[in-house]
């Protein structure tokens, strides 16, 4: 990707430019495509969009495309008076850069190292056609709603029941993902306000909680909240807790001894050591740590209690900052960021749909510090999901959730 991050063209970024660049293919174009085009049916468009996701390389070059823009618009948008510069990343490094090292060292050491796919595993072209099975059922593109008017005409998007595309990813209905992988996709929407809800099936905590427990503990992994939790709160309380702890003891050494914050593949080489060398585990429990860490932290406290008490939510921010490094994104970096919210009033602040003009996301320290556990689960997914669709239904997500992240 180029260094120069200085230009754009003009001060107005539109709607229109956003969806052309995240016109990735699969379901971000599909869906990009559908939002920008109204009250004719075109189910050719789609179908290209679709089917772009067949060719990586039209992925990769789309991709950059975006980020490349989305980069220069934040590097010279317009801040509130006293915010912070947002400059390049210095700290910046691909994850795959930082797995990949970490997965070199312990080969070298002779420890084991092993990457296995889930079971149900399906290859890219599996989602496709379920997507195009989607796009073709007749009962989408139905107009006697129209007739009813259950349904305005101005809410077909290119001639398909509005919801089509949303439904159709989110599984209500043609369920894209197979079964075994809807909980890997759905990962990063976990929350975890009770020490049980970090007892996820394949990590390495569970695992660690089911030792200690016993084998009755194995009916946390098909029923969280059976009688048995009821009766054993504290015990799951303490193994989980003895996990947590123990990773960030062994990040904070690091600090110490580096005098300075290090990077979060620290935790992936200690999960590495705890899981026998298992990748899938070690991503997911580096991922479930980092996310626990920024939303609630090892007192147990609750996502809505650090989202809405600022005294709370600084501990988080103040623990990332001193410990994490941010090597996530070219653009910004949350160690420069003060705990201080600022509005935002930049480029895309004309739009609702594309800005939150209350707060700048860019320079929301909570808010930013949620990158690191984001970009590890999506590396946790490779483990079910191929990396084409991946980068689609990131894409996607990415354009449901932009105006609030």
């Amino acid at each position: 990707m180029s260094d120069n991050l200085s230009n754009t063209e003009g001060d107005r970024f539109t709607r229109r430019d956003f969806l052309h660049l995240l016109a990735v293919g699969g379901l971000g174009a599909a869906y990009g495509a559908a939002r920008a085009t109204r009250d004719i049916w075109q189910p050719g468009i789609v179908h290209l969009g679709i089917d772009a996701l067949r060719n990586p390389e039209t992925i990769e070059r789309t991709l950059l495309a975006s980020t490349t823009v989305l980069e220069r618009i934040a590097i010279n948008d317009h801040r509130a008076e006293g915010a912070p510069e947002v400059t390049k990343n210095t700290s910046y490094r691909p994850l795959s850069e930082i797995v990949g090292e970490v997965i070199d060292t312990k080969k070298k050491s002779g420890k084991p190292v092993k990457f296995q796919r889930i079971h149900g595993y399906e290859e890219a072209n599996y989602y496709i056609d379920r997507v195009r099975e989607s796009i073709d059922d007749p009962e989408n593109r139905r107009r006697d709603f129209i007739e009813t008017g259950e349904i305005s005409e101005k809410s077909y998007v290119l001639g398909y029941l509005p919801g089509t595309f949303t439904s159709s990813v989110m599984g209500l209905t043609h369920p894209i993902f197979p079964e075994a992988a809807v909980p890997i996709w759905e990962s990063s929407q976990n929350t975890f306000n009770f020490s049980v809800d970090l007892v996820v099936p394949g990590s390495g905590i569970a695992k660690y909680v089911i030792d200690a427990l016993g084998e009755e503990s194995k009916i946390l992994i098909t029923d969280k909240y059976s009688e048995w939790w009821k009766y054993h709160v504290d015990e799951i309380d303490n193994a989980v807790k003895n996990y947590l702890v123990g990773i960030r003891t062994y990040v904070e050494n690091e600090v110490a001894v580096n005098g300075k914050p290090v990077s979060a593949g620290v935790i992936f080489d200690y999960c590495l050591d705890e899981n026998d060398g298992d990748i899938g585990a070690s991503l997911l429990d580096t991922m479930i740590f980092l996310k626990f860490m920024a939303r609630q932290d090892t007192t147990f406290k609750t996502f809505e209690e650090v989202k809405n008490r600022p005294e709370l939510a600084k501990v988080n921010e103040e623990w990332y900052k001193k410990n994490i490094l941010d090597e996530y994104g070219k653009v910004g970096n949350y160690q420069n960021l003060p705990h201080e919210t600022f509005s935002y009033n930049g480029r895309l602040a004309y739009s609702p749909e594309l800005a939150n003009r209350k707060v700048d996301k860019d320079l929301h320290l909570l808010n930013q510090i949620g990158k690191p556990y984001h970009v590890w689960n999506i590396a946790f997914m490779l483990v079910g999901i191929p990396p084409s669709i991946i980068q689609g239904g990131v894409a996607w997500r990415h354009w449901e959730v932009f105006n609030e992240q």
